[in-house]
């Protein structure tokens, strides 16, 4: 596993970081599912679930 390091603004950090905490889920598991949705898995490899 790596760290993934994205700039934004803090209003909307802590806007994400409270809705993901309602719903009872991870930033990183929004992230990792709008990128893989976008870009898919390579090929070789499934994408480990965080």
């Amino acid at each position: 596993m790596v760290n993934l390091c994205v700039k934004v603004p803090i209003s909307q950090r802590r806007y994400w970081m409270s809705k993901a905490k309602e719903q009872g889920i991870t930033v990183t598991s929004v992230i990792v599912e709008a990128l893989t949705q976008k870009f898919g898995e390579p090929e070789n490899q499934k994408a480990r679930k965080p």
